[in-house]
């Protein structure tokens, strides 16, 4: 193969730039987060005195059960549908899946800024020339990797046995259908068609394919999922998707990936026109491992996890916590896989279970008994993750476990207020606004002769700290049993007793005083609240956006189904695809912008 010619990169980068500006006029993201209905992004925290709390729920808790809201019955509320550029584990799971390339390009790209504590949101996915540059050095590397690897793979064909144009076509209409998530245009095939011809003379059948391929791979078609919905038949402002963004939308939810060829075969033939069509295509891939790791990839930001690889601690007070941290990770997720996949499938057990996924060595930490062989009555190899019971009075799920613990404290000690910030943001979805700048927030040196909690008495004794510290320091202060490893221990020192009491307050159904965080967990394991925001946490996941107004009707109907299944996660992401916001979006008006349907 020749040379790429300069000429055709400068064309390459300037479709790609072009391209995405084109898209990007029928986005219609909000440039500030919607307000209403679980406006969780406000800077301001307008959270009311409890005296004064307004229980906003879609979940009415009166003895005639949950009432859907009234408005719900007027008209399809599908809410806002943004413009959404691959992620850098999509973007690599989708190259998985098309060209059998397991490198990983998209760790090259540049980092990703999250917003609501996810990768995927709109709001933080532009593009800048370096994202440009990074795409085009992808592309080139994949398709010349998987030329020479997987030839068979990608060129069905053989252009000695047909016309090279005729060989071109199958390849080029193939390879854009599973690129583009939907069939090539008749007018992208003939741009296609007339860009190979053009280079065949000087680049030869291979050499003009590979071309032609990096500049799909460079295409916003690709690189985007674009929803543009069916025509608006009857005027209301609002569209079905397609079959074929049905499928994509799908697939992105459950695999993290682009749809496969029976998807895209069920969006060719109508099935994806129902809920009951897409509900068998949702549960069809939740069987598939692939279904494992993007449900895994959200529970991971959800639960801040990957800050774990950026914690670090005193060495001097900590020693063991440097070999600790790969298997504190290993242990989170092993856990949320067995509860999900193949254990209870409930938030309640995630939240409160009194067992955890553990090896030898963290069987010791947890001081918890590594089971024995039935066989032998030995342990088997030291390196095995298994089912291990913990103590109920010191662990109760994903609250206690010790990555959540370490991450969500200092370098030389606890933190009361990253850990009731961690609740009170990622449980409960009460967002606290920032610390005023001229606020010292350095925490309190360590004291031989005071507790943590004498240490943090100032955030309530000081009235510039007392709003935001009281929703979060005595939820906080219930984790004194842990340290900053995420260890159990029954006092601070010798000398310095830990008292763990706590309250809970500002909330819908969980206020009141608590005894340790063992009751944290299993009341908010019970609460509504809990249950709502989790549910909140996948409908932003899933669309890429925050929760408005408009989603007032989608988040009940999920309430609803969620409750049905008894708190099922699997059945909640099949509800996710049932609902209006998933399966229409605003009418996108010709010539830019959304019609009324928003």
């Amino acid at each position: 193969m020749s040379a790429r010619p300069g000429r055709l990169r400068a064309v390459c980068h300037g479709a790609l730039l072009a391209g995405a500006l084109a898209l990007v006029a029928c986005d219609e993201t909000p440039a500030a987060p919607p307000g209403g209905f679980a406006d969780t992004q406000d800077a301001t925290d307008t959270t009311p005195e409890p005296d004064t709390l307004l229980v906003d729920t879609v979940v009415d808790t009166t003895p005639s059960g949950p009432v859907r809201p009234e408005h719900c019955t007027t008209k399809l509320s599908p809410g806002p549908a943004p413009l959404r550029r691959l992620t850098k584990t999509e973007y690599d799971n989708t190259v998985r899946d098309l060209l059998g390339d397991t490198s990983h390009p998209g760790q090259a790209f540049p980092p990703e800024e999250q917003t609501l504590g996810f990768d995927n949101n709109a709001s933080g996915r532009g593009v800048a020339q370096v994202h440009v540059e990074r795409y085009m050095i992808a592309a080139e590397n994949l398709v010349r990797t998987a030329l020479a690897e997987r030839r068979e793979q990608i060129i069905p064909c053989d252009p000695n046995d047909m016309p090279a144009l005729l060989c071109a076509r199958m390849t080029f209409s193939r390879f854009g259908k599973l690129a583009y998530r939907r069939p090539l245009t008749s007018e992208e095939e003939a741009r296609y068609e007339a860009y190979f011809e053009a280079l065949l003379p000087t680049e030869g059948f291979d050499g003009a394919i590979a071309m032609l391929l990096e500049v799909m791979l460079q295409s916003p078609h690709f690189l985007y999922r674009t929803e543009l919905g069916e025509p608006d038949t009857d005027g209301d402002g609002v569209s079905a998707l397609t079959g074929f963004e049905l499928a994509t939308r799908i697939s992105y939810l459950l695999w993290g990936s682009m749809p496969d060829d029976k998807l895209l075969a069920a969006a060719e033939v109508g099935l994806l026109a129902t809920p009951e069509g897409i509900a068998t295509e949702a549960r069809r891939l939740l069987k598939d491992p692939k279904a494992r790791d993007a449900l895994l990839h959200f529970h991971r930001q959800w639960l801040e996890l990957p800050k774990l690889e950026t914690t670090f601690k005193d060495a001097e007070i900590f020693p063991d916590f440097a070999g600790l941290k790969d298997r504190l990770e290993t242990e989170t997720e092993r856990f949320i896989d067995h509860v999900v996949w193949d254990g209870e499938g409930d938030l309640t057990t995630l939240l409160s279970a009194s067992y955890s996924i553990l090896d030898p060595v963290l069987a010791d930490f947890y001081g918890a008994t590594y089971p024995a062989t039935e066989s032998e009555g030995t342990l088997p190899e030291r390196r095995g993750f298994t089912k291990v019971d913990l103590d109920p009075s010191q662990r109760a799920g994903l609250f206690t476990q010790a990555s959540i613990m370490s991450t969500h404290a200092k370098y030389n000690q606890t933190s009361p207020v990253l850990r009731g910030k961690f609740v009170r943001e990622q449980i409960l979805c009460q967002p606290l606004q920032p610390p005023p700048a001229n606020i010292n927030i350095t925490p309190p040196d360590l004291d031989p002769n005071l507790t943590t909690r004498e240490r943090f008495r100032q955030h309530s004794d000081s009235d510039e700290c007392a709003g935001c510290h009281k929703k979060m320091d005595p939820i906080g202060l219930t984790f004194e049993h842990y340290d900053g490893n995420g260890r159990w221990r029954d006092a601070e020192s010798a000398t310095l007793p830990i008292d763990v009491t706590g309250e809970i307050l500002f909330t819908w159904d969980a206020n009141g005083p608590v005894a340790d965080a063992l009751e944290v967990a299993h009341r908010l394991a019970e609460s509504e609240q809990t249950r709502e925001c989790y549910v909140t946490q996948w409908f932003r996941y899933a669309h890429g956006r925050d929760t408005g107004f408009a989603d007032e009707c989608n988040v009940f109907d999920l309430m609803q189904a969620f409750s049905a299944s008894n708190w099922n996660i699997k059945e909640l992401l099949v509800a996710l695809t049932q609902t209006e916001a998933f399966r229409f979006r605003p009418t996108v008006v010709p010539g830019g912008g959304v019609g009324v349907g928003e």
